[in-house]
């Protein structure tokens, strides 16, 4: 629970402030050491951050906590969406989404930790042996873009700067994309299996999950109701 109201403090204080994306990406990137220049003061996300992530850091696996979620929630008149990687700045993204178009009483996020930051460990954690499996299972449609584009586009060092538009073209269009799929429902529900963290070597950057573990252990439930 800690967690889950660290990460809701985090949104709805960028949110109330009027964090764009692009800078709410490059607080996150400043929590694994890279300077940054904002638009406007982030001090108080990143803060918030630091906090955060020493949270997940002493967290311990919870995945079949989240398998007990999902099973209570099963046959209440939720559409599933089972996605393949959300990072913290598109969960912010898809939370801002939703809080602004419906409100923010109409979604919330639960966090749960997947130790590996591996989707091998989501997908036993509900018994099967692959995403898809595991979407079918569920009677979920599934999305693996983020994942996808994570390795493909942003998988290779670049400079930070390079990294941060890369982040804002090619992943927050898909978490715009994922939210808007939600809303189309009276009521769904986004389950991903985990997030990523910012890697560097030689003053370039880039995305990476399962390697130097911190923020990409957060595999995020979450659910949310339309004004359908």
């Amino acid at each position: 629970m800690r967690i889950q109201s660290l990460i809701i403090d985090v949104f709805e204080t960028a949110r109330n402030r009027k964090i764009t994306y692009r800078d709410f990406f490059k607080a996150f990137m400043s929590i694994y050491g890279v300077p940054a220049r904002f638009e406007t003061d982030v001090s108080f996300i990143t803060n918030r951050l630091l906090s955060l992530a020493h949270a997940v850091d002493t967290a311990v696996e919870s995945l079949d906590l989240m398998v007990n979620r999902v099973r209570e929630l099963e046959g209440k008149g939720y559409v599933l969406l089972v996605v393949d990687c959300i990072g913290l700045p598109e969960l912010y993204e898809i939370y801002t989404y939703v809080a602004e178009a419906v409100n923010p009483l109409s979604i919330t996020v639960e966090a749960y930790i997947n130790g590996k930051a591996m989707t091998y460990r989501f997908k036993y954690a509900f018994g099967e042996g692959t995403m898809l499996e595991v979407a079918k299972r569920l009677g979920a449609s599934i999305h693996r873009y983020i994942d996808k584009t994570v390795h493909r586009d942003l998988g290779d060092p670049v400079e930070p700067d390079t990294l941060v538009e890369l982040a804002k073209s090619r992943l927050k269009p898909l978490a715009d994309d994922i939210a808007r799929d939600a809303l189309n429902s009276r009521a769904a529900i986004i389950v991903a299996d985990h997030g990523y963290d910012v890697g560097c070597r030689n003053g370039k950057c880039y995305l990476e999950h399962g390697e130097a573990i911190k923020l990409a252990k957060i595999s995020p439930l979450i659910i949310m109701k339309s004004k359908k």
